[in-house]
């Protein structure tokens, strides 16, 4: 994986987030995936925050994929991240991300296999994926 994107990629995660929850995404993102192809990029992270400020981690896993001519494609998914840990075994965040990493880092298609994998856990994530773009209603 290009160091550059993936610098690039854990940049705007960041400072897309609302303020409070910057820290905790510092912390916790991770890029799996970052790649730039001939009319686009593709990009696949995870991280854990408290994005609703209900004082409750989720555990958010995203894929971008944005074509030069203004099309997309995202996919996000969402879980408690207490449920991931206990689900998987793990103590702490640390551990899962470690897992994470080592098991989909510079896998295109790390998004899709981690929502099958929490799913053969016996875990329902929220998960959600679209499509769309500058001329993307005109192609029907």
């Amino acid at each position: 994986m290009n160091e550059d994107l993936k610098i690039a990629a854990y940049k705007r995660i960041v400072n897309r987030v609302e303020s409070s929850e910057k820290e905790a995404v510092k912390r916790t993102a991770c890029i799996l995936y970052a790649s730039k192809f001939a009319n686009g990029t593709k990009e696949i992270h995870f991280y854990s925050s408290d994005f609703m400020n209900e004082n409750e981690d989720l555990f958010q896993f995203e894929y971008n994929i944005e074509y030069t001519n203004g099309d997309f494609q995202n996919g996000n998914g969402m879980i408690d991240t207490k449920d991931v840990l206990e689900a998987f075994g793990f103590v702490g965040y640390s551990e899962l991300k470690t897992y994470f990493s080592e098991k989909y880092n510079d896998d295109e298609r790390a998004w899709h296999k981690i929502v099958k994998e929490l799913e053969d856990k016996g875990l329902s994530p929220i998960v959600d994926e679209s499509e769309g773009g500058n001329d993307y209603m005109t192609n029907f």
